[in-house]
């Protein structure tokens, strides 16, 4: 069996400014589809569930921070940090 090769390119919102008003409206649409698909509310609820309260969360992708900030909320004691690539 060969391996597939993995071929990472660009995204269009990797090369628009922050305040771009096409940036603004993805970061939009992002949250708009965690919402409906409720990733955030499943991953919260999966670090509620466990037994101790977790010392640090890392997120790998933080892209604008939501989850981070909401982890924040649901465990002010817990070290939260949100990793993502800045061009």
């Amino acid at each position: 069996m060969r391996a597939s090769e993995r071929v990472i390119k660009p995204e269009i919102l990797d090369n628009l400014s922050p305040d771009d008003p096409r940036a603004i409206r993805s970061r939009q649409d992002l949250c708009a589809i965690d919402a409906i698909l409720g990733n955030s509310r499943w991953i919260t609820a999966q670090l509620q569930s466990r037994t101790q309260i977790p010392s640090s969360i890392v997120e790998i992708g933080a892209g604008t921070g939501a989850l981070c900030n909401r982890l924040h909320k649901r465990f002010p004691d817990s070290l939260i940090t949100g990793l993502d690539l800045v061009s």
